[in-house]
């Protein structure tokens, strides 16, 4: 399948697998990082970081490289922009 000119392809179970369990554990060295600091952050902070490192690895295991140019480029931003931005500002304008 092609979007914005760029192929992509299906995720396999191994591919949804790996970018979970990759985010899982950026997301506890980065809770660790951060109680080791002393920082006091939000689970709702923590969460957008989750899931913004689960759509990084999963958006490359079904071809979208950053180095392929401005296309790959415009279709991680989307991605990202559904999966972090929308429900961050949801989530921060309902406070």
């Amino acid at each position: 399948m092609q979007f914005l000119g760029v192929t992509l392809r299906r995720p396999t179970f191994n591919d949804l697998t790996f970018a979970a369990a990759l985010g899982t554990a950026v997301f506890a060295v980065y809770e660790l990082a951060m109680m080791a600091l002393g920082v006091h952050e939000t689970t709702r902070s923590g969460l957008l970081f989750f899931v913004g490192t689960v759509w990084g690895a999963l958006s490359n295991r079904i071809g979208i490289n950053l180095t392929q140019g401005w296309r790959a480029k415009v279709l991680f931003l989307i991605g990202l922009g559904l999966l972090v931005m929308a429900p961050a500002i949801f989530v921060f304008s309902a406070r």
